[in-house]
């Protein structure tokens, strides 16, 4: 599927791209709620990390989470689904 260069870009075509992006190099960190859910649709390529918190359903963990993740293996190329609401959380 495809988006004319005139109309917005749908989730579902982002994340067609998203998709092909994917390697065993690569990290996914999905943040609470609309992230999550688009996540779980990705077909994850064997060696491709996958990390959530759903214990608790909070939102805001994912952005520390991806700078801790990224210091802890530095051959995986991190890829954080995170939404604004969590940046808003101190």
């Amino acid at each position: 599927m495809r988006c004319a260069p005139t109309e917005p870009l749908r989730v579902n075509v982002l994340f067609q791209h998203i998709q092909k992006m994917l390697s065993s190099q690569t990290a996914v960190i999905a943040e609470t709620g609309d992230s999550w859910f688009n996540c779980q649709k990705l077909k994850l390529p064997l060696g491709c990390r996958y990390e959530f918190q759903m214990q608790y359903g909070s939102i805001g963990w994912s952005v520390g989470a991806t700078l801790g993740y990224a210091q802890a293996a530095p051959t995986k190329r991190v890829i954080s689904f995170i939404g604004d609401g969590s940046f808003q959380v101190p």
